[in-house]
């Protein structure tokens, strides 16, 4: 059988977790971009049962491993996608921030395996464009989310983030590599209305530092909305006296820390934005509001 040759065989027999989390990484280790298609499906193959390991500590390797092989070869994520879109609803905080790592890691592999896809598209590859679409739309909802811990609430971000910049490109035109512009515009606005209602300090902080230092320098046709939702922001955190607005509750010993990153973030954008030709500024996700 072709997965009994496979680098990942033997792996699924080791009794002992913390051994199969170390050869996992070896075989890691020792991937290469020149893998045939042969062995890479076979890896794919054999990956599934480590995805679905019972320990989380393999599951995690076993993700980082599935970044790595679906970067190299990209005609195994038909194969692999599924099993992470599932691992985004794993009972492990750790193994889901794992997840979202890998997954915003295969997004532009993802994207452009569909875009060669051609018209119309493949069963296999519209497929893989509905689970990209499902991990969107997972992740936005995960970044927002009371219930989730911190680290995967800003894991959360961090996809959205790669996202919106794989889906459109930098002189301010519509979707690339596959993805959908709309896909863009809908997790901009996402990202953008969590600047006002975050979650937490540490949301808050990401997502400022998101919207500023890589999405709004990395496409010029978003900085008007990125100017107005970090404005906004600065209007609800530091609000003048007798301001309607709702306020972003803040404790004390975080607040000088979060007011002045919101400040310098301001100040770049700003400074940016007037540095631009005004074509830049139109088209892609730059356009409405979220």
């Amino acid at each position: 059988m072709a997965s009994s040759e496979g680098p990942l065989a033997a792996i699924t027999s080791e009794a002992d977790a913390s051994r199969r989390v170390a050869l996992l990484e070896e075989a890691q280790a020792a991937l290469s971009s020149g893998a045939d298609a042969g062995a890479a499906a076979s890896a794919a193959t054999d990956l599934l049962g480590l995805l679905a390991d019972s320990d989380a500590a393999v599951r995690r390797a076993a993700l980082a491993y599935a970044e790595d092989l679906g970067s190299a070869a990209p005609s195994v994520l038909p194969t692999l996608l599924p099993a992470l879109r599932a691992l985004l609803g794993d009972g492990s905080p750790a193994v889901v921030k794992r997840c979202l790592l890998s997954c915003a890691g295969l997004l532009r592999p993802a994207l452009a395996l569909v875009a060669a896809g051609g018209e119309p598209l493949p069963e296999a590859l519209a497929e893989v464009r509905a689970l990209v679409d499902g991990m969107r739309t997972e992740a936005a909802e995960m970044m927002a989310s009371a219930a989730r811990t911190d680290a995967v609430r800003t894991q959360a971000v961090k996809f959205c983030e790669a996202l919106v910049l794989a889906c459109t490109n930098g002189g301010g035109g519509g979707g690339k590599d596959g993805g959908d512009s709309a896909w863009a515009d809908e997790t901009l606005g996402r990202l953008t209305a969590l600047a006002t209602a975050p979650p937490s300090p540490t949301v808050l902080s990401v997502v400022i530092s998101s919207l500023a230092q890589s999405i709004g320098r990395a496409r010029p046709a978003t900085l008007p909305r990125v100017v107005e939702a970090l404005s906004a922001c600065q209007s609800r955190l530091m609000p003048a006296p007798g301001a309607s607005a709702a306020q972003i509750s803040v404790p004390a010993a975080s607040r000088a820390n979060v007011q002045q990153s919101l400040k310098s973030a301001l100040l770049s954008v700003v400074k940016h934005l007037h540095s631009l030709p005004a074509e830049q500024l139109g088209g892609g996700a730059g356009g409405g509001g979220g």
